[in-house]
């Protein structure tokens, strides 16, 4: 067997099943000759071949049994890049005829470290259930009053929103759009990763950001409304600022410590005008209350008076003579 010596290469993540068809393709078409002594059609389904899954390092393999041919792709660990971006592998030709006499020719080639950065996703209460996040599959948009504090903003901002760093866990569920809240549990309770930060974006105005939150620092830096001092960090218990309309958010995460990538979302925010509801007053249900008669203010001089000595003395007169 020969090889072409094609300046031939692969990635970590294409070792899937989604991929895998290719990469395997590719090895195929890299070998120029081999020698059977007998006609043999070398193509992918006629060959037998193993390799282990991306992430979950599973072993794998199709179904193909008594091949003439097989390749054998290595286990490979984050750990074995270090710091490189790229890493020579041994891939194994075994080649065998009818009389069943083997050769197995090693075969170098390149792959290159995964670029993958944290994945988005949005928790749906209802369903209990995690939604990946993508530039085709968007969270549901953020509505908002004009009339909300900072702190309101921040927590609405950062709410149901979740980022996962897929190498740091042994599960490959994430390649799926949606994942229970069971799962995500067992799997990616210890590996998420923060988001860095949110900017805001009005697309009416300009490309530069209404607004920033930065959210590793918990910060929320206004740049429209003080351009001339760059910028204004706003308190937690300040107004939002925000004019009434619509805007484009976009989510950046936190670089992933294995790769050292960062990915981004968008996702769409409506200002409202909020709605005051004027006091009301209670409903008087009557006129008028009963009339009232005073009777005169009485005299103290009068009243005290009538409890002398002579005024009683004079009582018990008359009242012997009736």
């Amino acid at each position: 067997m020969t090889f072409a010596n094609h300046d031939f290469s692969f990635n970590q993540n294409d070792l899937v099943p989604s991929s895998i068809n290719n990469v395997i393709t590719n090895l195929i078409r890299d070998v120029s000759y081999i020698d059977l002594h007998q006609s043999y059609n070398f193509i992918t389904n006629n060959i037998y071949y193993s390799y282990y899954t991306d992430i979950t390092n599973v072993r794998s393999f199709n179904n193909i049994q008594n091949s003439l041919v097989s390749i054998e792709l290595p286990e490979i660990k984050n750990s074995e890049f270090r710091s490189s971006s790229a890493l020579y592998i041994d891939i194994l030709y075994i080649v065998k005829d009818n009389a069943n006499n083997i050769n197995t020719i090693n075969r170098k080639l390149i792959i290159n470290k995964s670029n993958d950065g944290p994945k988005f996703y949005y928790y749906k209460a209802n369903e209990l259930e995690y939604q990946k996040l993508s530039n085709t599959s968007l969270p549901p948009t953020l509505t908002i009053d004009d009339n909300i504090t900072v702190a309101t903003l921040k927590a609405e901002l950062t709410n149901l929103i979740t980022l996962i760093d897929p190498r740091l866990s042994t599960s490959d569920i994430y390649l799926q759009p949606y994942m229970s809240k069971a799962a995500f549990d067992i799997f990616y309770s210890r590996a998420i990763v923060g988001i860095d930060v949110i900017n805001i974006y009005d697309l009416t105005r300009s490309t530069i950001p209404y607004a920033t939150y930065d959210v590793s620092n918990n910060r929320f830096i206004d740049y429209f409304n003080f351009t001339t001092q760059g910028g204004q960090e706003l308190a937690n218990i300040s107004k939002i600022l925000l004019d009434i309309g619509t805007y484009t958010l976009e989510y950046i995460s936190r670089a992933s410590t294995i790769t050292n990538s960062i990915t981004s979302q968008s996702r769409t925010l409506i200002v409202n005008a909020a709605i005051i509801e004027e006091e009301v007053k209670p409903i008087v249900t009557h006129c008028c209350y009963p009339k009232v008669e005073y009777k005169p203010i009485q005299d103290n001089y009068k009243l005290g008076s009538q409890n002398t000595l002579k005024m009683r003395r004079s009582k018990f007169v008359i009242n012997r003579n009736r």
